[in-house]
């Protein structure tokens, strides 16, 4: 319900991110529904679990972009590049 800002878009780069590197999405389920509200409330599985290779700095690069809370990420994109730039 909240207004739609820059961090939603980060969001959703967050996401194409996440299933470039896993091949899965951040919120699927197993039986194949779609995300719910409630499970986009809570923090995504980290791209290590699927994929341990990953730098830690990658994987707490998405996790910040995926934050559940709007404030909790990137407030647009130029903190996200740099962000990705270190």
């Amino acid at each position: 319900g909240d207004k739609l800002d820059a961090r939603s878009d980060l969001f959703s780069l967050g996401v194409v991110i996440y299933e470039a590197i896993t091949g899965t999405l951040p919120f699927a389920r197993p039986w194949g529904t779609t995300a719910t509200p409630l499970s986009v409330a809570l923090p995504a599985p980290l791209v290590t679990e699927h994929v341990p290779e990953v730098p830690a700095f990658v994987a707490e690069v998405i996790a910040t972009l995926l934050a559940p809370e709007p404030d909790d990420r990137p407030r647009d994109g130029f903190e996200a590049h740099d962000l990705l730039a270190r």
